[in-house]
């Protein structure tokens, strides 16, 4: 049984599925399955895991892999739209003495017209796959509450910031992630 609670053998347990989140009430039985539930960024965590240190969770990460009737070009733009969506979960929004930190609003509003324009660029004219992926990677990344109320506080704080919106035309390539560190 010691072996049983082993952290490292739970986490090894919890890697195997695919969703982790989706057994949340089977971990209400089992106690070492709740510890492991935690550490998987299922409960209350934000960040997750990101064995690979790409600022991608790994379950959002093997879920846009498993896309396979898209091309690679449109995976790594999901890619890149999901690592924007880490940095706001890793940031802070306010300065120490409370004030709304605008820089910080600025550049991830920035990253987000990047990965955007990236997305429209690698779905070009499919819109209709292009508004179904983006909703799809959305409600994936905010998978629970703490993540979930997290892009809706930036979302409302990106509303009262100023920022130098980036315009296209349509030919920038904004497309960073490679699929290696």
């Amino acid at each position: 049984m010691e072996d049983f609670l082993n952290p490292v053998r739970i986490k090894l347990l919890i890697k195997t599925i695919e969703d982790k989140c989706t057994m949340k009430p089977f971990y209400k039985f089992f106690m070492p399955f709740a510890f492991a539930a935690a550490l998987s960024g299922c409960g209350g965590n934000l960040l997750g895991f990101d064995d690979n240190k790409n600022d991608i969770r790994d379950d959002v990460e093997a879920y846009i892999d498993s896309l396979n009737f898209l091309t690679q070009m449109q995976r790594n733009s999901m890619m890149q739209m999901a690592q924007v969506y880490q940095h706001i979960f890793k940031s802070d929004f306010y300065t120490k003495d409370g004030k709304v930190s605008e820089p910080v609003i600025s550049d991830l509003r920035n990253e987000i017209d990047l990965a955007s324009n990236c997305m429209v660029h690698a779905f070009g004219d499919n819109r209709e796959l292009f508004t179904s992926m983006v909703k799809s990677l959305r409600r994936r990344v905010a998978d629970n509450d703490p993540r979930s109320d997290k892009i809706k506080e930036f979302d409302q704080l990106a509303q009262t910031v100023y920022y130098n919106e980036i315009h296209f035309d349509g030919t920038e390539d904004t497309c960073f992630f490679t699929g290696q560190n």
